[in-house]
This record gives structure tokens, C-alpha cells and sequence, in this order.
């Protein structure tokens, strides 16, 4: 087996499954070879099949997938869960995340399936069915049957080559489904044919066969009289096109190899490394085994290759190029445990920039789009993971590609801090070190405890309702000099993420950053189920919110009555004192900067001064005008004054609004160009200066004309129509989930 894949994999499923996200639940290391030689085969199979496979037909399968995901009815497997206790939707939930298992397109595709059907079935929160409770077998035991399954098809596709070949000469669709059959037919035979009563009695409860889950998913998408009308013609047609491609990739990858020597093939394997060309170095003779003991064995008491030695079987290995993605193994890192002061253990992992820049070198710069690193710590705030990452490592991703990304990770949030961002000229000039090269980063991503006053405060003293855990995300400078400095701003928008144990109601939810003073902050948020990206220019305590017992008093009939109550939900808009929301109002200069500042978490730098004459520093307004000023978002009159009372006119919104998109970054390509404003009726009345920015807001659909087809450019902008430009302003940028 190739070492390199092999070390991906080993032992989890036996610590992690091997790469993002993670997956972790406990494995006797000392049966990790006996427990998952399937896994095993399976996935050096899937490398193999993966490197057949050009970046068009690997399209071609995800757009499969996400066809057939969308359009079936997963109410019409139901019939096939034998399960008491599940409820229809829970047995619907259920089909759905076994079909994604059996059904990836990547690698990486099949680690976030599994970690989706971890999340459900391996757990005792409200939300989550246990199977452990529910089938009497426990989550690794049915995960290895499912694995089982789809390993079993794959070794009879290889074992009859001559079956798929036809099949695939002929091109005809009765070959194609019957040759699916009889694969998932022998493996299902096999794996109940060992007297394991594991197998028998998930094949009891659950059935996968001609007659059952995978008999029916096959039929759907080869019967061409579907009664049901599920999918089009055309559709079945896309999704027979990727069953060829992945048969055909599997012909190729299990093609025999002829290597000039007939004898003992089998103990002489010299050739390993069939996927090492994009390794950086680990291909070649290196994965051949030359007859000898595989140096995984875990029998083996000097065994080089066994994840955890030196302390590192928290650490995800794979430095394959994965998606644009290259994964950080445990050969580029050196971890080190040491005691805190307060009892906390803290998980110095130690990057070789060495080892990085051997990695990439090899890679276009597309391959490299992101570097990551994930660590384990159990969820445990006792645990503090400190990635080090020396300047030569940040050198090599910026040289092979500027716009970069190093993703640091846990199992409970994940920061992608942008190369560009990573200033060592900068931090060697503030350290006072000699050179770039005596500077290193370190960045932590780690779980707040709860009894921590900093955050306890904010929370309590806001009455904030929290549903996920706080993270402190933290960046620093430091040099071989000793002098240390935190990166609390940044230039850009960076993303983290934090995941939570459910699916988080994206409507009333947002990420908030915790103040060290009790306040807080409202932070752009993105939502996907169980997971939170949040866009923040700072570094602090971040955790998700939701705050669903928002209204006002005035809104019962509103126009956009729901687009109030979600930005009021996510703190972006506030009421009037007496409860009420005033939505025929006008809005003033100084509320729509505070809204807009409140948006994006913009936060003036403590020196800076406003130019403005009409500004007094103990306003209210004074720090949001002052951080949207700075952002270029706003300008003052001619005058020098700010005029923050003076009512908004729709041009002046418009005009904010476009800065705030020039501001945050937004793609080109989404505008619709059919929309101009030459459609208006006093599109002549539009000032010169401001007709590109109005005919943009029009295109990404933030604002539109009156009823009577004019802009009205100097008309006002009143308080519900405000909200309404603001939404979708925010949600065209991807600054907040759209409904």
C-alpha cells in the first residue's frame, strides 16, 4: 500500500479518518490494521481512481451527485429502514447520509459525508439518534459495514475487469445496471457470508441490496421509465455519464502493470506511489514493500510510521493536494506538549518550512490555494494547540501563490488567514528582530473555558443566547529575540469558522465578538447547517448567538416585516425607545453610517480624527461615522461638516452602498447587465458622478425605481426601505446568509 496514503488513513478511523474536517472517536490502536484493512484497500483504491480522473469529469461527478441529491424523494427509500424507533424523517435523514457515503465523488467528498452522518448518529444531544441505542451496533461498527460495502464492490469490479470492460465497450445501460448489481450482490454476500453477527444484523434492519437501498438508487437512475418522473431524460443521461466515468477511472487505475518481471509480483511491489507525483517527494521506490514487514505493522516495536509516536496522532496527515488544498502531515511538524502555569497543557505543533517548501514546489499555483493544518484537542479548553509556522514555510506558499490561504483547525472552529496578511518585513521592523527569517507566526484556535470572566461578562451582562462555543482567535509575531506581538487588525476581511453541535437557525443567528470591556459586537456571519463562516478584520472571543425575540410594535403589516426582524435579530438595526420601529421615517446620515459600520464590525483605528467640524466626540455617532469614514465609505460636504442630521437622499444611499461593495470585494460576474438606468423615466436627472454606482446597485437588484418608473435620486430614503437595501446589499457581498 502506498505509506504516504496509508498514513492518511490508519487508525481512524482511528484517530481522525484523515482529513478536513476532522472525525474523532476512539480506536484501539493496537487492532488498527485488523479493524481497517477495508478502509484501507478502499481508499488507496479511491486515490488510484481520483488520478484518472481530469478536473472536467471530476465536475461532471459533483454535478451528478448534487442532481440527484436535489430531485430525489427520500421518502420512497423509507421502506427499505427496518429500524423501531425512527421516525418517518428520521429514517428519510437516515437514507440520505448513507447514500451520500455511498455515493462520493472524492475523497474529500466522502470525509465530509461521513463527518455529516458522525454528527447525527454518534452522539446523545436532543437532536442526534444514537445507533448504538437505535440498532444495538455502535457508530464504528456500521461505519466499517458501509465501508465494507463499497470496498467489496470495488474488489468485484477489479476481480471481474473483463465484466466491466464489456460493459463499458458496449455502452449499454441494462450492462451498466447489472454490472452494479452484481457487485453490490457479491459484496453484501461476503460480508454476511463471514458469520459476523454485525452484518447479519444491519442487513436485518437495514437492506442495501438489488432489493433494497442500492437496487433502488440504481434503477433510478437507469430505468428510463422512471413512473415516478424523479429526474428528466437528460438528467439520467448526466447521472449514467458519471457512473461510466468512475467505472472507466476504476478499468485505468486496476489496469495490470507490466514491470518487465513475471515472478512474485506480488512481494517485489517496486512501483508504489502510483499518486506520489503530487507529494513533493514521497513516490517512487519508497511505498514498495520489497517483501518485507510494512512498516505500519503495529506489531512492530521500532515502528518508524506509527501515528502517535513523538505525540502527533492528534494531527490529520495527508500532504496531498486535495481540492486546491495541500494537508499538512506529521512529517512536516513536531509536536511538543509542555504544562502551563494554570495546569492547561499546551500542544506546540512546530511547522517545518523545510518539509512545506519541498511539499509545493512541484505544484502549480492553483493546487496551492490553501495549506492546512488541523489538530485535535477533544473539545477540551484544557488543551491550548499552538501551530508555529516559521517565515521560510509562509515564503514558499506566498512565492508559489500571493493569494494563499493557511487554515488552522480544530473539531470546533477553523481560521484561513490570507498569506498577503502575513507582513514579515513589517513584524521583523516591530520585533526588532535582524531579518524576516528570525520571524515566526503562531496561531491558536481554541475553546474558551466557561468559567472564563472575560466572556462569562459580555454574555451575562447582554443577555446573549449562546449556541455554540466561545473561540479565541489569536495571531502572533514572534522572534528568536524573545519579543512577542499580537496581530489584533487586519487589512482584509478573514474568515473562521465555528461549528456548533446542531444546525444553527441562520435567520435569527449571527457571530458576535466579545468585548474585554462587557460589551460586544454583531460580526457578518454566513450559515450552513451546523456550521458558521464569520468575516472579521480582528482578532478576539468569538461564539454564535441567536436572538429570536425581536419585534416592534409597528410592523405587524409591513412590506418587508421579515427583513426587519432578521436585521434587528443579527443587532444591525434597533428600534425607537417606546418599542416601536418608525418605518415610514426618514433616516438620517448619521443612522445609516452607524447601520452600515454595524454591518461589516467596522472598527475606527483609536488615533484617527475626523475631519468634520459638526462632529463632537461624546455623540453617539462619533465612532461609527468615524470607522466608515475611515473604511471610505462615507464623505463629508464641501463645508467640512458631516451634517449628520440632515435626512438621506437615495443617491447618497446609493453612493455609500457602492463604496461599501468597492469596500468588502464583490463578484463582477453576479450583476445582471440587462438592467440599465436608461430604463428609468428621469434617468437624465441621475448626477454624472453617481450614474456608474446607481446602475451597479440597480444591477445586483438593491434598488429599484419608483412606481411611477422614475429613480427619484433626491427623494428620501425612508427607515423600511433602508432595511431593505441593506439586506440585500449584505447578502450580494456574502456578508449574511440569504433566506
Amino acid at each position: 500500500m502506498n505509506k504516504k496514503l496509508k498514513r492518511g488513513v490508519n487508525g481512524a478511523l482511528v484517530t481522525a479518518m484523515a482529513a478536513t474536517p476532522v472525525l474523532a472517536f476512539p480506536v484501539d490502536k493496537a487492532h488498527a490494521d485488523e479493524d481497517t484493512e477495508n478502509i484501507l484497500d478502499m481508499m488507496e483504491k479511491l486515490d488510484d481512481i481520483n488520478s484518472e480522473l481530469t478536473t472536467e469529469e471530476v465536475d461532471k461527478l459533483e454535478d451528478a451527485k448534487d442532481l440527484f441529491r436535489r430531485n430525489v424523494s427520500w421518502e420512497d427509500f423509507t421502506s427499505f429502514v427496518q429500524i423501531e424507533g425512527m421516525s418517518q424523517d428520521q429514517k428519510e435523514e437516515f437514507i440520505e447520509n448513507i447514500v451520500n457515503i455511498m455515493n462520493f465523488s472524492s475523497y474529500t467528498d466522502l470525509l465530509n459525508s461521513v463527518e455529516d452522518f458522525e454528527s447525527t448518529y454518534n452522539g446523545d444531544g436532543p437532536d442526534q439518534v444514537n445507533l448504538e441505542d437505535t440498532l444495538d451496533v455502535t457508530f464504528d461498527e456500521f461505519l466499517k459495514f458501509l465501508v465494507g460495502v463499497q470496498s467489496g464492490a470495488f474488489e468485484y469490479m477489479e476481480d471481474n475487469r473483463d465484466d466491466v470492460a464489456e460493459a463499458a465497450l458496449s455502452n449499454d445501460d441494462e450492462d451498466y445496471r447489472s454490472l452494479l448489481n452484481n457487485a453490490y450482490r457479491y459484496s453484501l454476500d461476503s460480508l454476511t457470508s463471514t458469520n459476523e453477527d454485525i452484518y447479519e444484523k444491519l442487513n436485518d434492519q437495514v437492506i442495501f441490496g438489488q432489493d433494497g437501498i442500492m437496487g433502488y438508487y440504481i434503477d433510478l437512475i437507469y430505468d428510463e421509465n422512471d413512473s415516478d418522473d424523479t429526474f428528466t431524460d437528460d438528467q439520467q443521461d448526466q447521472m449514467k455519464e458519471a457512473q461510466e466515468i468512475l467505472i472507466q477511472a476504476l478499468l485505468e487505475a486496476t489496469a495490470p502493470v507490466d514491470n518487465g518481471n513475471d515472478e512474485d509480483d506480488d512481494d517485489n511491489d517496486n512501483g508504489g506511489g502510483s499518486s506520489g507525483g503530487n507529494t513533493g517527494g514521497n513516490t517512487g521506490g519508497d511505498d514498495g514493500d520489497n517483501g518485507q514487514t510494512d512498516p505500519t505493522d503495529p506489531t512492530d516495536p521500532t515502528d518508524p510510521e506509527e501515528p502517535g509516536e513523538d505525540g502527533d496522532d492528534d494531527l490529520v496527515v495527508d500532504v496531498d493536494p486535495e481540492d486546491d488544498q495541500v494537508l499538512v502531515d506529521e512529517e512536516a511538524v513536531d509536536v511538543v506538549e509542555e504544562e502551563t502555569a494554570d495546569g492547561k497543557t499546551r500542544v506546540n505543533v512546530n511547522v517545518d518550512g523545510d518539509r512545506i517548501q519541498k511539499s509545493i514546489q512541484d505544484l502549480d499555483p492553483e493546487q496551492v490555494r490553501k495549506i492546512t493544518i488541523k489538530v485535535t484537542n477533544g473539545n477540551d479548553a484544557n488543551r491550548i494547540p499552538v501551530i508555529n509556522v516559521p517565515s521560510k514555510a509562509v515564503k514558499a506558499i506566498a512565492e508559489k501563490n500571493p493569494n494563499a490561504i493557511l487554515e488552522v483547525g480544530t473539531e470546533d472552529a477553523a481560521y484561513e488567514l490570507p498569506v498577503q496578511e502575513i507582513d514579515l518585513a513589517q513584524f521583523a521592523q516591530d520585533l526588532g528582530a535582524d531579518s524576516e527569517d528570525d520571524v515566526e507566526v503562531e496561531i491558536q484556535v481554541n475553546v474558551v473555558s466557561e468559567d472564563d470572566a472575560e466572556s462569562t461578562t459580555a454574555i451575562q451582562n447582554n443577555n446573549l443566547r449562546t449556541t455554540a462555543p466561545v473561540i479565541e482567535f489569536t495571531v502572533r509575531a514572534k522572534s528568536s529575540n524573545g519579543q512577542v506581538k499580537d496581530v489584533t487588525k487586519f487589512k482584509s476581511y478573514v474568515s473562521r469558522s465555528i461549528q456548533g453541535q446542531n444546525d444553527f437557525n441562520a435567520t435569527f443567528s449571527t457571530a458576535v465578538l466579545l468585548k474585554p470591556d462587557g460589551t460586544f459586537m454583531p460580526i457578518p456571519t454566513l450559515f450552513n447547517g451546523s456550521s458558521a463562516t464569520m468575516k472579521s478584520q480582528t482578532n478576539s472571543k468569538y461564539t454564535i448567538v441567536e436572538n429570536d425575540d425581536v419585534s416592534f410594535t409597528d410592523i405587524a403589516d409591513l412590506w418587508n416585516k421579515e427583513q426587519v426582524e432578521k436585521l434587528a435579530a443579527k443587532y444591525i438595526v434597533q428600534g425607537k425607545e417606546d418599542g416601536s420601529f418608525e418605518p415610514q421615517s426618514s433616516i438620517r446620515r448619521s443612522e445609516f453610517s452607524a447601520l452600515v459600520s454595524r454591518s461589516l464590525a467596522l472598527l475606527a483605528d483609536e488615533n484617527a480624527e475626523l475631519p468634520f467640524t459638526d462632529i463632537r466626540e461624546s455623540k453617539w455617532y462619533a465612532d461609527p461615522i468615524a470607522a466608515v469614514y475611515e473604511a471610505g465609505i462615507v464623505q463629508g460636504r464641501e463645508d467640512n461638516t458631516f451634517d449628520p442630521d440632515a435626512e438621506l437622499t437615495r443617491i447618497e444611499g446609493v453612493l455609500m452602498l457602492d463604496r461599501l461593495f468597492e469596500y468588502v470585494g464583490y463578484d463582477s460576474a453576479e450583476l445582471n447587465t440587462d438592467l440599465s438606468i436608461m430604463d428609468f423615466e428621469d434617468e437624465g436627472s441621475i448626477p454624472t458622478y453617481a450614474r456608474d454606482a446607481v446602475e451597479r446597485m440597480v444591477q445586483a437588484g438593491v434598488i429599484n425605481g419608483r412606481g411611477n418608473g422614475n429613480f427619484d435620486p433626491y427623494g428620501k430614503l425612508d427607515r423600511a426601505a433602508m432595511v431593505k437595501v441593506l439586506d440585500e446589499s449584505l447578502e450580494f457581498v456574502d456578508f449574511i446568509s440569504e433566506d
